[in-house]
């Protein structure tokens, strides 16, 4: 092992794959190491053990994406300028825990 105490990974599908991974290879969840995703996929809740994840408002942030490249795409740009600020969550389930003791 490497003394890490958590893992974390770009997106729900990796994380659920370590969590595959580590089991594989009899490494605790939470116990050893903790997992953390991001996305809050269908199915994160679903594994063994269920996953930490990063919630974000996915379909908030698909309408004014969308919204901006219809008006790109009407009017060639997009003005004025257009700032927005979403609102991402941490989700905690059962895939992490207390940094495991130093022994």
């Amino acid at each position: 092992m490497t003394g890490a105490s958590a893992a974390i990974f770009f997106n729900d599908v990796l994380a659920i794959g370590a969590l595959e991974r580590f089991r594989e290879l009899n490494v605790g969840i939470p116990t050893d190491i903790s997992v953390m995703g991001c996305d809050d996929i269908f199915g994160a809740s679903f594994c063994v053990p269920a996953l930490t994840t990063v919630t974000s408002p996915g379909e908030i942030v698909g309408q004014v994406a969308a919204d901006l490249l219809i008006s790109l795409l009407s009017n060639g740009a997009v003005s004025p300028p257009v700032i927005r600020r979403f609102s991402p969550h941490l989700t905690i389930r059962e895939s992490t825990g207390p940094a495991p003791s130093a022994q």
